[in-house]
């Protein structure tokens, strides 16, 4: 029965008290905050293993290379004597801020990859600062936790496995430290990721401040650190203290290598 324009009682609904409604938000705020670490770190590791399968990618590019130019591991310039050390030593091809093109047309991946722009034509626009004018890598060289690297890349090679020329690492040569100990290739590092303000192509080899200053040592995360390859060219994500301790990452040789000749 009706009674008067109400609707009947079976049909009436009560609205949600505000008591209600607040628990409600709060489950949905937990769940959220519950999900969505996990989600992200989902997304860290996914974009971890892409750029592992990107730097060993490099690495195969690498060895390819190795194999056209009689072992030496990557590209490098003339030879010349250190003014500071007296030592025969291989130019490194990178970033170079004395040059009028910062080194762009030089830079190890132009013979790795057989880039042709316009750094290596000598076409860039002379008449803007070179510093306003962009420089392309290709994409495998870009970790796509990486976001507008500057100079275009992520990755950079370990200057001292070839940059002396009596001590020179060849693929599969062996690698010595300073004590004399031979070190298998899946200790030694070949390649790490640069701090995305940093232009380097090479970790330095001086002291440790240049690793601080140019290595990025967080890349995929506080727990796990920055990808890592090796001349084995198997990748590995290590934080950087593990690095550091486990060998001497700019320095591997230690004054003597069993390969002694250059490119």
């Amino acid at each position: 029965m009706i009674h008067g324009f109400g609707m009947p009682h079976r049909f009436r609904r009560q609205a949600f008290t505000l008591i209600e409604l607040l628990v409600v938000i709060g489950i949905i705020a937990l769940l959220l905050a519950i999900l969505l670490p996990a989600v992200t770190r989902a997304k860290a590791q996914g974009m971890s293993v892409k750029c592992k399968a990107q730097m060993r990618d490099v690495g195969l590019q690498l060895s390819m290379y190795s194999g056209d130019f009689k072992g030496v591991l990557f590209p490098l310039g003339a030879e010349y004597i250190n003014p500071k050390t007296g030592q025969r030593e291989w130019r490194t091809l990178g970033y170079e801020p004395s040059m009028p093109d910062l080194g762009r047309s030089a830079r190890w991946p132009v013979p790795l990859f057989k880039i042709d722009d316009e750094y290596t034509k000598g076409t860039y626009d002379k008449m803007k600062p070179i510093s306003e004018l962009t420089v392309t890598n290709p994409e495998v060289m870009k970790c796509p936790s990486d976001f507008e690297p500057r100079e275009d890349h992520t990755y950079i090679l370990n200057k001292y496995l070839a940059v002396k020329v009596d001590t020179a690492v060849k693929l599969g040569g062996r690698v010595r430290d300073r004590t004399g100990a031979v070190h298998p290739d899946s200790e030694v590092v070949l390649m790490g990721e640069k701090r995305s303000s940093e232009p380097d192509y090479y970790m330095e080899a001086d002291p440790d401040s240049e690793f601080d200053r140019v290595v990025e040592p967080y890349r995929h995360g506080i727990r796990l650190g920055s990808n890592y390859l090796y001349l084995d060219l198997h990748v590995d994500t290590v934080p950087p203290k593990a690095i550091k301790d486990s060998m001497d990452a700019w320095d591997p040789l230690g004054g003597a290598t069993a390969s002694t000749t250059g490119p």
